[in-house]
């Protein structure tokens, strides 16, 4: 199964302010004429109201912008996560030995998942510690193999990726009362600030759990899926 998220707005300028700092190398590939290269990121600029980047030019990159009119461009790159990312764009300005790219809509960020990731109920929970400190995630969406959520304050501040919790307690609001599944440990695979709220979210992936757990969460997640179904909202 392929997971793929969209990358809009503040944070879709953040990663491509990340790709210049960092340099990071990106393939670039022009569909109508089958050619891939590599690139870098060089810097971002506005002109007449809309966002550039402009892209290192090797010779072969020079030679296709000045003898033809370039219609299409895609971009891959591979993240710190290392997971996939592409996006397109169409619109480009060659001027003073330079080429400027507009800024794409957005950026797909490209997982393949093993297990099926879906939306949590209102008030569903992650409880943790970093050493004496109790941390909590409101969970977004949940597979069998890992969840996301955003932290409540207190945040984790020393939280990195690659830390491994142990254990992380999963709390399913049902009714009146709650269920409690327990994740003997997990693993952090991604962090993302959201500035807007002014908290992190956390992506973690599930290292170890017993199979009466795993039972239990295999089931809640059906339930999920039923609901969710029942009310034709879209997964």
């Amino acid at each position: 199964m392929v997971d793929i998220e969209r990358i809009i707005g503040q944070r879709l300028t953040e990663v491509l302010d990340h790709l210049v700092a960092t340099r990071t190398l990106l393939k670039v590939c022009l569909p109508t004429k089958d050619y891939t290269h590599l690139t870098l990121l060089l810097g971002t600029e506005k002109i007449k109201g809309k966002l550039y980047f402009a892209i290192d030019l090797t010779d072969e990159l020079i030679d296709i912008f000045k003898n033809q009119t370039v219609e299409g461009l895609i971009f891959e790159f591979t993240g710190p996560d290392k997971v996939t990312y592409r996006f397109a764009t169409t619109d480009t300005i060659s001027k003073l030995g330079r080429v400027l790219v507009r800024f794409p809509d957005y950026i797909e960020r490209i997982q393949k998942r093993s297990n099926f990731r879906i939306k949590t109920w209102a008030g569903t929970m992650a409880h943790f510690k970093i050493g004496k400190q109790a941390h909590k995630l409101r969970i977004d969406n949940i597979s069998l193999g890992g969840l996301y959520g955003l932290a409540f304050d207190p945040q984790p501040e020393t939280l990195s990726v690659g830390d491994v919790l142990s254990p992380v307690e999963i709390i399913f609001p049902i009714d009146d009362q709650c269920l409690l599944i327990t994740i003997k440990k997990a693993v952090i695979r991604r962090i993302e600030q959201r500035k807007k709220s002014r908290r992190n979210a956390y992506a973690m992936e599930f290292l170890e759990i017993d199979r009466d757990s795993r039972q239990v969460l295999t089931r809640q997640i059906y339930n999920l899926q039923r609901y969710y179904l029942k009310r034709r909202i879209r997964l």
